[in-house]
């Protein structure tokens, strides 16, 4: 089977300037041989999308490409073309929040200024200042983050705002009644994308790809789909200060709950002392309204991909934005963490994205190969790419490799002015590699972390008094992908997932097996239980009820909707296996699955596959020519190999042997020389 070598190409206007746009393509077609897709998106581009300019440019590329045997993925991101779309439905952008804190005096007076700053999105940008306030409140405090129910007032009416050019003066004047209460205020700030709540959104990117629908496109993409949130950084590392929100979002939040955004907002930091638990419950439906409108606004660029290009489209990029360790918290208030509910041909990752995410998005959508976009981490360095590139080929993934120029970009290697060669070579060589590999790697661990444990924010408050700043210093979901890091790096190839796909169609659990995809499971283990939804623990239950073994780690104290959960959580812990109400390490799991004899599906270099195949990787050195010596036993074969690059062997119903290599010195299977 073929499956597309990726080259992505961002262009800026400069492709517009003499012979650019004929020279590259002409420079990529006999350079980059081995690449059969081209990736175009332009968020360096100055021009609106519906650009004739533009759209001839892509036409002709697009023309280029398959007059030599390669195909055409085009980015088209609705979010790009925010102010035309502010033309069209003004009001419809997207906004953000801050929650600001002030201490009213002894008359219920207050004010503070708030200042310009600057949104953007791409080469789109603004200064701005809030256009009003969403709610206030006034409340004598009983705790860090609680107050006392029977002095909260509303302030809504008692806020006047003063506009400058450079500020927004926001004035309380509450009288004595709230005097010496602390205010909690939330101004609001529009954005430079557009609404992505809004149904006019959905309108405006359909005349997108109508306006192209012309051009025989291989494949769409809108590249790390979510909002955009306004990173800060200090001394501790990143944070966000600033909550996504628009009139749509609460719309939505509205009908599907009891109360109305505007309302719940105060809970987004601070509880009453009546032991209720709100703050538990509005962060959750918070969260899990983004995600799932993110999900349907993926969905919606899916279906119309299809639509409009056919069946055979190829749907990219990654849905994943910042899958390092250390940043993974802000992707929470960026799409909600929606990377397993994204619907993908072949499952796509980026960057640092750990491998048994990357695994578990490929089980569950069946491609035979996952993708991973990579631009080396910000080092610029080569070697960074081949060593990515070997990798990902061992564990059934393929490079998306960024880029051939990517202008304005800081830490991007331009393959145009080094290593395209060498790039080429080495897609060259992985692409060998695509006839023998028919299923992906057998992981026989699942995997699951508590969604609502790692992204609620309400069991590890920040500290920053008179703000609200969403930072990873509970360390929650560094400690969760670090535990699931150490398990795969015992050996133990596994799958991970949120406890949210326990509900999901592609999940099945039977009293023989549990089932993810493709992937069936011999040991479940679960970090993180706090806040689950009752009907994700219902699932937790039956997989106890079977005969697959259930590890967890971690208490679970409230349900999701803020109610009790101790006794009955206890109950069902009690009658556990494997339990550990303080958490556990990676090396202590590793133990345990070894005393269940689950198969770790690792040997030196090489790794088991579904079908029973196994596949060989050397460690990636050069783009080719890594030397691979290999002397295992897999499955009660013996395994003899000296050679380069990989190995891959399948054993066929009748005895014999299929293999591949690079390179081959020498090879014995069971004692038979090949």
């Amino acid at each position: 089977m073929s499956y597309p070598q990726i080259l992505y190409w961002k262009w800026d206007s400069s492709i517009f300037e003499g012979d650019n746009l004929e020279t590259k393509i002409v420079d990529i077609l006999n350079r980059g041989t081995a690449f059969s897709m081209l990736y175009v998106s332009f968020h360096w581009m100055n021009k609106q999308f519906t650009d004739r300019e533009l759209k001839d440019a892509i036409s002709y590329c697009c023309k280029k490409m398959h007059q030599n045997g390669k195909k055409l993925m085009l980015d088209i991101d609705v979010r790009n073309e925010g102010i035309e779309f502010e033309k069209h439905f003004p009001g419809k952008l997207s906004g953000n929040l801050e929650l600001v804190e002030i201490a009213l005096d002894e008359e219920g007076r207050g004010m503070v200024i708030m200042p310009t700053r600057k949104v953007d999105r791409w080469i789109n940008e603004k200064m701005v200042i809030p256009s009003g306030v969403v709610n206030g409140w006034a409340f004598h405090k009983t705790g860090e983050f609680e107050f006392e129910e029977e002095s909260l007032t509303i302030l809504k009416d008692k806020i006047k705002l003063n506009e400058t050019e450079e500020a927004l003066e926001i004035v309380i004047e509450a009288g004595a009644e709230q005097g010496n209460k602390t205010c909690v205020l939330f101004p609001y700030t529009s954005h430079v994308i557009p609404d992505l709540f809004c149904d006019e959104m959905y309108e405006y990117f359909d005349e997108m790809m109508r306006f192209v629908s012309d051009i025989p496109l291989d494949g769409i993409s809108t590249d790390e789909w979510g909002e955009s949130p306004i990173i800060n950084v200090d001394e501790n590392g990143l944070f966000l200060k600033y909550f996504p929100y628009s009139k749509s979002f609460d719309d939505l939040y509205s009908r599907r709950y009891e109360s109305s955004l505007t309302d719940d907002l105060l809970y987004l930091k601070y509880d009453s002392n009546n032991g209720k638990n709100k703050r538990i419950v509005v962060i959750n439906n918070y969260l899990d309204a983004l995600r799932d409108k993110m999900i349907e606004n993926e969905a919606f660029i899916y279906q119309k991909g299809k639509e409009y290009f056919g069946k055979d489209t190829f749907i990219g990029a990654h849905p994943t934005w910042w899958g390092s360790n250390e940043c993974f918290h802000i992707e929470a208030l960026y799409n909600g963490l929606d990377w397993w509910g994204v619907k993908r041909d072949y499952a796509q990752t980026d960057e640092m994205v750990i491998i048994p995410i990357r695994m578990a998005l490929a089980h569950k959508w069946g491609g035979n190969v996952w993708y991973n976009m990579f631009y080396s981490g910000g080092t610029e360095r080569l070697d960074t790419y081949i060593e990515e590139t070997w990798n990902n080929a061992r564990f059934g993934g393929r490079t998306h490799q960024l880029g051939y120029e990517c202008p304005n970009e800081p830490g991007v290697l331009p393959f145009r002015r080094e290593g395209f060669e060498a790039i080429n070579e080495m897609e060259g060589e992985i692409r060998k590699i695509n006839q023998f590999q028919k299923s992906q790697p057998d992981a026989r661990v699942l995997v699951v972390f508590g969604m609502e444990a790692v992204t609620n924010w309400s069991n590890y408050m920040p500290k920053d008094e008179g703000m609200f700043c969403f930072r990873n210093e509970h360390d929650g979901m560094k400690r969760m992908l670090a535990t699931t890091q150490g398990i795969f790096e015992t050996g133990y190839l596994c799958d991970l997932i949120p406890s949210t796909e326990l509900l999901c169609e592609q999940m099945k659990i039977g009293k023989q097996q549990v089932t993810y995809g493709t992937q069936s499971y011999d040991f479940v283990v679960v970090l993180a239980p706090e806040f689950m939804d009752r009907k994700a623990f219902g699932q937790l239950k039956r997989i106890k009820e079977s005969s697959i073994p259930l590890l967890v780690s971690g208490s679970l104290h409230y349900w999701r909707d803020g109610r009790d959960a101790g006794e009955e959580f206890r109950e069902f812990a009690g009658a556990l296996s494997y339990y550990f109400q303080s958490g556990t390490d990676s090396e202590t799991i590793a133990q345990i699955l070894a005393e269940n004899k689950v198969a770790k599906n690792t040997h030196g270099r090489g790794t088991v596959y579904q079908d029973g195949s196994i596949l060989f990787a050397a460690e990636g050195k050069k783009t080719k020519g890594n030397i691979l010596m290999i002397e295992e036993t897999v499955a009660n074969h013996q395994i003899s190999f000296k050679g380069e690059d990989f190995l891959g062997i399948r054993w066929l119903e009748d005895g014999e042997v299929e293999y591949i290599c690079g390179k081959k010195e020498s090879l014995s299977i069971d004692g038979q020389i090949y």
